[in-house]
C-alpha cells in the first residue's frame, strides 16, 4: 500500500515537472479515490492542486486546498464577511502583540505532522484566493500565524507573518503601525532562517510597503 501511495505521488511529480498538468491529475486519482485517510492523500492532493493551478483552475484548486485543511481540523466559513475578518484580524493581533520579536524567531520547529500539513496547504490556498477572495486570504494568514505562535514553526512561519504585513496595509487599520512592521521583522528574520519562501515574503513586504 504505502509503496503504492508513494509510486503514484511521484509518477504524478514527474508528469507536473513537464508541466502536463492533465496527465499529472490522472496519474493522482488512483490515490485520492483509495487513500485509506487525508494523510495518505495529503501529498496527492498537494499534487493535484499544484495541477490545477497550472491549468488556471484556480477556484477548483482554491476549493480542493480548502477541502483538504477542513478535514486536517481547520475550519473556515464558505463566504467570510468583512465583519468576520475584522473579529479574527483583532484576535490575531492580539496574539502577535503577546509576544517579542525574539520571542517568535526563536521558537521550536512544530513536531505536529497534522500542522506541518495544514500550514503547507493554506500557502498555496492564499495564493489562490489572493485575487478569489481577500477575505479568505485574510483569514487563512491569520490562522497561520496562529499556528506558528501556538504550535511552532514551519517553513511557511515566514510567508505568514508577510501576509499578516500586507492585510493590516489593505485593511487600512495599522498602516505603518507597530504590529505591521512588527510583522515584517518577523517575516525577514524567519526567512533568512529557512530560505524556501523567501521570494514570497519579499514580494508579499513590497506590496505591504510600498
Amino acid at each position: 500500500y504505502n509503496l503504492c501511495l508513494r509510486l503514484y505521488t511521484v509518477c504524478a511529480e514527474s508528469q507536473l515537472a513537464q508541466a502536463d498538468y492533465e496527465a499529472s491529475i490522472q496519474a493522482i486519482e488512483p490515490v485520492l479515490a483509495h487513500g485509506r485517510n487525508i494523510r495518505d492523500k495529503a501529498p496527492a492532493s498537494y499534487v493535484c492542486i499544484v495541477a490545477l493551478i497550472g491549468q488556471a483552475k484556480m477556484h477548483e484548486a482554491l476549493n480542493m486546498a480548502m477541502s483538504v485543511m477542513e478535514q486536517l481540523g481547520e475550519m473556515f466559513p464558505v463566504d467570510p464577511t468583512e465583519a468576520e475578518v475584522k473579529t479574527a484580524f483583532n484576535a490575531t493581533k492580539a496574539f502577535i502583540q503577546s509576544a517579542s520579536d525574539s520571542d517568535v524567531v526563536t521558537l521550536p520547529a512544530t513536531k505536529d505532522a497534522t500542522k506541518v500539513a495544514v500550514m503547507r496547504f493554506a500557502l498555496i490556498a492564499t495564493k489562490c484566493a489572493y485575487a478569489l477572495s481577500p477575505q479568505l486570504f485574510a483569514l487563512v494568514s491569520f490562522r497561520m500565524v496562529k499556528i506558528t505562535l501556538m504550535s511552532g514553526l514551519t517553513p511557511e512561519s515566514s510567508y505568514a507573518f508577510a501576509a499578516f504585513a500586507i492585510v493590516c496595509a489593505n485593511l487600512g487599520a495599522v498602516r505603518g503601525g507597530d504590529v505591521e512592521r512588527y510583522c515584517a521583522r518577523v517575516a525577514m528574520t524567519l526567512s533568512k532562517k529557512n530560505d524556501k519562501y523567501e521570494h514570497l515574503v519579499i514580494v508579499l513586504l513590497y506590496h505591504s510597503v510600498f
